[in-house]
């Protein structure tokens, strides 16, 4: 929900509390860059918190390309991050509108070509422009790029998901080697409530130290 508050401000840049917050809290730059300061409002710090949720689904939408970072925005329709793979190394071009040739108005393909890697490169070239328009914002996870708190939640469950399931490889590497299956199995005998068994669960889910605890018992 919080998210959704954040995109509202991100959609109308021109409203009176994205106004009123932006001369406070991001005077010179964007709202996506803004992060916590000291002495910042709980309203504002909540706002962040939905920013940070924002960040795992949206992608930039290329226009004139003068408002989109190369390096460090997601604006490549391709991978988890929707970030550029070639590293950065030697290169000065900072901004996309720079591997844009002023005089056709499409990409620069031998630029393109010898700046990225391939599988970039190809990536970008079958971005279209639209050099008469400002670059947007969207959500990559909606065909058309509007936001929804529903897509939100299933992009962020599976963000979720994947922390877990790293955090189980490390706990495999530190020997824990029972199965989630045989943990639930364990837990469900417990004498109390089911929904005192959930809450066991999610805990152990992520704690190494009690499944160890458990294996013991």
């Amino acid at each position: 929900m919080l998210a959704r508050e954040a995109w509202r401000l991100i959609q109308f840049p021109d409203s009176l509390c994205a106004r009123l917050l932006k001369s406070k809290y991001w005077p010179n730059g964007d709202l996506v860059g803004a992060r916590e300061g000291p002495g910042i409002s709980y309203s504002w710090r909540s706002l962040l918190r939905g920013l940070r949720a924002l960040e795992n689904g949206i992608i930039w939408r290329v226009g004139d390309g003068t408002q989109i970072r190369i390096w460090e925005d997601p604006w490549i329709p391709a991978g988890v991050t929707r970030c550029l793979r070639t590293p950065r190394g030697a290169t000065l071009h900072t901004r996309v509108a720079e591997l844009i040739d002023p005089v056709t108005g499409n990409w620069d393909h031998l630029l393109v070509n010898d700046t990225f890697w391939e599988e970039d490169a190809t990536n970008i070239l079958a971005i279209p422009i639209r050099p008469q328009r400002e670059d947007t914002i969207a959500w990559h996870f909606d065909p058309k790029g509007s936001f929804s708190v529903k897509s939100a939640y299933h992009v962020l469950e599976g963000v979720v998901e994947q922390g877990r399931q790293t955090q189980h490889g490390e706990t495999s590497m530190m020997g824990a080697s029972e199965s989630k299956d045989e943990l639930w199995k364990k837990i469900w005998r417990l004498k109390c409530p089911p929904r005192i068994k959930q809450f066991i669960w999610r805990g152990a889910h992520n704690s190494l130290a009690f499944k160890l605890n458990i294996r013991r018992r």
